[in-house]
């Protein structure tokens, strides 16, 4: 596995248990259909993770919908250290 491939696992992993704790969107939707939050964060600035349209397409299968029940909140950033403070902050924000 690729260290880009790694990173952007990586946020996800992070994000995954924390999941449950997720805010309601801001389009009001009630308790029992929150819309869960899933960060991805892609080492390299240059395009969109290339395991993006597979994780989108596994979650289809799963039954998430992005908009309706899940926001996936990805972001490319240049390095490594970058990547692990964003992540850090996208946990401690949740």
């Amino acid at each position: 596995m690729d260290r880009r491939a790694f990173v952007t696992g990586l946020g996800a992993v992070l994000a995954a248990p924390l999941a449950g704790e997720a805010q309601p969107s801001s389009s009001g939707a009630s308790p029992s259909k929150k819309v869960r939050r899933v960060g991805l964060f892609h080492v390299g600035l240059d395009h969109v993770p290339p395991s993006l349209e597979g994780l989108r397409a596994g979650l289809t299968a799963l039954g998430y919908q992005e908009g309706t029940n899940i926001h996936l909140d990805w972001r490319n950033l240049p390095d490594e250290d970058a990547a692990r403070r964003t992540a850090a902050e996208f946990v401690r924000d949740l």
